[in-house]
């Protein structure tokens, strides 16, 4: 090894094209001569990645600070690198980074190949097994011919060498080498003409790189189910032949939209080690009879020719849209190639060596026939992220961003109910989005330097969640309520909040004290009382403060001219609630949507509706809901671990948001993490006895009309906008109120200030009692005394 002279600095530029897959290191001559070495000199030379292997050549255009290395040969520093044809972490060479090597003739090698996924099917086509292995040592010999390698050396070709075909191989792995290059305190090797090159796999399709991690946040427990459905076939094939259990066909990956489910296969194959073939489900369509079946019929040839050299997995993406139910459409192309995806489904004979996954967001939608035993055998179901889950995800992707000290990532994965990763990333781009604008004002000065000043703030984050929709509520447009209600904008009703609190709010803020008595939440919540006395006010209230999603739903939205359209939304409903968990389904006018069923007739809209009201509430079809976050996987595999490992190791507490994570993997357990049906009416002697029982409605609230107590806090809450006059008793108007429900109150509060803008102008500042009394002769109360009556003797 040459001896290193005194210490100087290059700056790394792209080599040209004329250098592509030559291994050649370009820089001056003088330097050249300053290292001690000369024209073709075998070279390795350490960047922050790992280390290149090129030779020494000079460059001609008099810039002797410049260096240009082709890397072709790299020795990354671990199986995690990122190196890419040449793609260094550095942009400064030092001297004493390049040392002089001395390598000796390679007598063996063993590689492992990868080839391109579009060449992959066409590279061996026709060739017998002898045939096939003699063309694949000469497709790496005319890489590697005169390259310096070293065990673990990745070579990754810009273009292939080959004239007749380019671009076939993707990347070559050196497994072993002889004379041994195990560290780096050996000499390396080069690549003769007398080298024996053995090739001992040959992979084909997609070439990843393990950069997903953080991407893939919140699903580690859904990965480690599908790792181990495709790793143990591949790892025990032994095992499973002895004990006579068949290998998976077919797995069927069922989410929501931007859940994660292409991200998902990718890094599971990768980290099986395993070679993927993606497929789309729109790329087979062609306009001609048959050309569709044979461009199927040619991806599964390619899949068949992969698995034989290893482990293969063919991704079907978009399933429904290749695999539609039959009978439901009148094209009979799309007949067709169902008919022929089931039998090529059939007629896999390599079980164990080619896994068939298909991803789709609409299983209901695929053809019954693909979802049977022997052709997709497995069907693994990724959920909306629950709290612990979006924590992990808020945590994965706010790592690249300059975080504010006060941004609490816990209180924003509570905020972030029914949002999936891809929401999540949205969320934080807009954030960050924000935060730029705010730092640059109003203007774009180009010229400012905001590298030090732009910091996402937890403000920046409260502002994109304003901008940011959840994707589970896409299509429920006025059933969300956005809008926040807190517990002190309603007057009065103490009592009825208390009941609220402990039937809705409780079980959410504090899931621990539940579980350790042993109490279930209530299932359904029914508040009845006469009109206006703020019933719907009050749900909000209750959504909001445990930080719930609330979805209302009215007998308007829901009934349809067509026959079993009512249902199919009803159902839409409850999936869409059950995404969004822990949410608020309010029911309002219940005796509406579901009236008490006669005994002449059942096979009215109301009966069906009602039907399919108790259906939903008792759970049937919930296994089968594609938005169900499958909490065997999640919650009660993976909370435990996590509250256990935090109990026995005592850190809980220690960090700035444990107790609030805590907290979150409670909320995020399957005893809390489903839908609270509220309902309201003013007609409770009208809704079906069967509706009433415990297990569906749990808990019947009577919300009386205010007291004289209670109109007067209704009657604060009301004036705190409007300017008052001295002479405005409150005490006065609450007597005086008698019959007044809270909606009247407030209507009567909206005429007095009218009447003073009638009297005084635009111009008035304060509304006086002859204001009040004028309303009070104009808004009249619009409960009864009978009324009152009926209601509060309905139940009883």
């Amino acid at each position: 090894m040459a001896d290193r002279m005194s210490d100087f600095e290059l700056n790394h530029v792209p080599c040209e094209a004329k250098d592509f897959n030559t291994a050649r290191c370009r820089v001056a001559p003088l330097i050249i001569e300053k290292i001690g070495g000369i024209i073709n000199t075998p070279v390795r030379i350490a960047t922050d990645s790992g280390f290149v292997f090129c030779t020494l050549w000079p460059r001609h255009d008099g810039q002797d600070k410049i260096v240009q290395i082709d890397g072709l040969v790299t020795l990354p520093n671990s199986k995690k690198t990122n190196v890419k044809n040449g793609i260094f972490c550095t942009k400064k060479i030092s001297s004493k980074d390049i040392i002089i090597t001395k390598p000796a003739d390679a007598e063996t090698i063993v590689v492992s190949l990868f080839l391109s996924s579009s060449s992959s099917n066409d590279c061996f086509h026709g060739l017998n097994q002898s045939a096939r292995e003699l063309k694949e040592k000469t497709m790496v010999r005319s890489i590697l011919r005169g390259c310096v390698i070293m065990h673990g050396c990745v070579i990754q070709p810009k273009e292939c060498r080959n004239v007749q075909r380019p671009k076939r191989i993707a990347k070559i792995l050196i497994v072993s080498t002889k004379p041994s290059t195990q560290s780096l305190e050996d000499q390396p090797i080069k690549v003769t003409d007398k080298t024996e090159i053995n090739v001992k796999s040959v992979r084909s399709g997609q070439i990843l790189e393990d950069d997903n991690n953080q991407i893939l946040a919140g699903l580690d427990d859904v990965a480690r189910e599908l790792q181990e459905l495709l790793s143990y076939p591949f790892l025990y094939p032994g095992a499973f032949a002895q004990l006579g259990l068949e290998c998976p066909k077919g797995i069927l990956l069922q989410g929501a939209p931007g859940v994660g489910k292409t991200l998902l296969v990718k890094s599971v194959t990768l980290q099986c080690n395993v070679q993927l073939i993606t497929l789309n489900g729109t790329d087979v369509f062609r306009p001609h009879p048959g050309e569709s079946e044979e461009n199927l019929r040619k991806m599964f040839e390619t899949a068949r020719n992969a698995s034989q050299y290893g482990p293969c997995v063919l991704f079907i993406d978009e399933l429904d849209a290749l695999c539609p139910k039959r009978g439901s459409s009148v094209d009979e192309q799309e007949n067709r190639i169902v008919a022929q995806l089931l039998t090529l489904l059939d007629g896999l004979e390599s079980r164990g060596q080619l896994v068939i996954i298909g991803a789709t967001n609409r299983p209901n939608a695929i053809d019954p026939a693909l979802r049977r035993p022997g052709r997709l055998d497995r069907e693994v179901i990724i959920g909306v992220p629950n709290a612990l889950q979006r924590l992990s995800i808020l945590e994965a992707h706010t790592a690249s961003l300059k975080i504010a000290q006060g941004v609490d990532l816990a209180h924003l994965a509570e905020l972030t109910i029914g949002y999936v990763g891809a929401d999540i990333v949205s969320l934080c781009r807009e954030a960050a989005f924000i935060s730029l604008k705010r730092t640059l004002g109003c203007g774009y000065n180009k010229g400012l330097d905001i590298s030090n000043r732009a910091k996402v703030t937890m403000a920046d984050f409260q502002l994109a969640l304003c901008h940011i929709v959840p994707s589970t509520y896409r299509g429920l447009e006025g059933m969300v309520e956005l809008r926040p209600v807190n517990w002190d904008d309603i007057g009065g009703l103490q009592d009825v909040k208390l009941a609220l609190k402990q039937a809705i709010e409780w079980p959410l803020k504090h899931p621990e004290s539940f579980a350790r008595l042993g109490l279930s939440r209530p299932r359904g919540v029914l508040l009845y009382g006469p009109p206006g006395c703020c019933k719907t006010t009050l749900v909000r209230a209750a959504a909001t403060s445990c930080q719930c999603t609330f979805m209302a739903l009215s007998c308007a939205q829901l009934y349809s001219p067509f026959v079993g359209d009512a249902e199919r939304k009803l159902r839409e409903v409850f999936t869409k609630a059950r995404a969004a968990a822990p949410s608020v389904l309010f029911l309002d006018e219940l005796d509406a949507i579901v009236g008490k069923r006669s005994g002449n007739s059942s096979t009215g809209v109301e009966s069906r509706l009602l039907s399919t009201l108790l259906n939903e509430m008792d759970g049937v079809g919930v296994l089968a809901n594609i938005y169900q976050s499958g909490e065997r996987n999640s919650c009660n595999h993976g909370n435990e671990q996590l509250m256990r490992r935090d109990c026995e190791s005592g850190h809980l507490g220690n960090e700035p948001f444990s107790i609030r994570t805590q907290r979150l993997k409670l909320i995020s357990s399957s005893a809390v993490k489903d839908v609270v049906i509220v309902a309201a009416t003013n007609r409770p002697d009208a809704i079906d006895e069967a509706l009433l029982r415990p297990g569906r409605i749990d808990r019947i609230i009577y919300v009386p009309p205010p007291d004289i107590e209670a109109r007067l806090q209704i009657l604060r809450v009301h004036t705190r906008a409007i300017p008052l006059a001295e002479d405005v008793d409150l005490e006065e108007l609450g007597l005086s109120t008698e019959l007044f429900s809270g909606a009247d109150i407030e209507n009567l509060c909206r005429e007095a200030a009218l009447y003073a803008l009638e009297e005084g102008g635009m111009t008035v500042s304060k509304v006086e009692r002859k204001h009040f009394m004028a309303a009070l002769s104009t808004v009249k109360p619009s409960l009864t005394t009978t009324q009152l009556k009926e209601c509060q003797m309905a139940l009883r």
